[in-house]
């Protein structure tokens, strides 16, 4: 079958979350308006699917680009201890910056919403930023980015990243000592125990009994978790009430396709359509443009305004 570890590095991990410290689901969707509003954006009912709806589906979950330069849909989920924790369809979103401002969407909404908010960017075990935003919008970034060389220019979205100090997660926000604490607590065990117990899980990965061989891989992942693969999961374990939702990464695809799970769950989503286009969201022509999508085209746009840069640019 191969090495555990090998057959782990090609999994990876990854997530992109919001949290606001707010329950007022009403408060937020209308900000979240009022920003997009701004921007051109409208919201809109959800969007009536085509008779040719399972390719259309399929092409959506193959293909996100597709949506972007017309659709945003974000999913909201109030969770625990005073959060409401927010995933959106456009990787990062909420850090982005509309042309017309100078900080990122992650203060407007703090500024309007009178509550400290925050984004979790992770894209390895060992790489990632949580971006602060403070009720009167000051912000603040830390983290890693593997590959990036110089510490000292590392940008994600315009905002410079500072390494972590000292023993804290958040360094901007006052927050609950166990959100402070996430991620900190690490298996006791010595550099020779660790080794000994991956060999151990590794005959085992060997083996052919699938239900050790999965246990082992578990075992594995929480043994060698990178620390900031174990802050997320911890942040999603004391604010997040669904699991899933955490690690949600196409609340677009499945707002459709698991739409019963999410409203079990309470989630609320979303949509919002560039108001240029202005089209029914109730008949087949909202899907024309994303239909239509020529991403030769759409490429040559990326490497015209320069933006084939890495993520954090």
């Amino acid at each position: 079958m191969g090495n555990i570890n090998y057959y782990l590095s090609k999994i990876g991990y990854g997530n992109n979350t919001t949290c606001i410290q707010s329950t007022n689901l009403e408060l937020i969707k209308h900000n979240l308006s009022l920003i997009f509003k701004k921007e051109g954006y409208s919201l809109i009912s959800k969007l009536t699917l085509p008779s040719n709806a399972d390719y259309l589906i399929k092409e959506l979950f193959s293909s996100p680009y597709k949506t972007k330069p017309y659709l945003w849909v974000i999913g909201l989920s109030a969770s625990n201890s005073g959060w409401t924790t927010i995933k959106t369809s456009v990787e990062d979103l909420l850090c982005r910056r509309a042309k017309t401002n100078n900080y990122s969407r992650l203060s407007d909404i703090a500024i309007l919403s009178n509550c400290n908010v925050f984004h979790h960017s992770v894209h390895s075990s060992h790489s990632g930023v949580i971006v602060e935003a403070n009720s009167v919008g000051k912000t603040l970034a830390t983290g890693y980015l593997d590959e990036c060389d110089d510490l000292d220019s590392m940008q994600f979205y315009g905002e410079p990243v500072l390494e972590p100090k000292g023993e804290q997660n958040f360094n901007l926000l006052d927050v609950s000592e166990a959100l402070q604490m996430a991620g900190r607590v690490e298996m006791k065990l010595s550099e020779q125990e660790k080794i000994r117990k991956n060999e151990e899980l590794e005959t085992i990965f060997q083996g052919k009994d699938q239900d050790e061989i999965k246990k082992a891989v578990a075992e594995w992942k929480k043994l060698n978790m990178g620390w900031i693969e174990r802050f997320d999961r911890d942040l999603g374990n004391l604010i997040c009430n669904s699991k899933f939702f955490w690690q949600e990464d196409n609340i677009f695809y499945k707002s459709y396709t698991e739409s019963e799970k999410l409203n079990q769950n309470k989630i609320e989503v979303l949509f919002f359509q560039i108001s240029r286009f202005n089209l029914d969201s109730t008949t087949e022509e909202i899907w024309f443009p994303i239909k239509n999508f020529n991403w030769l085209d759409y490429s040559k746009d990326l490497k015209k305004n320069n933006l084939q840069k890495k993520y954090w640019q």
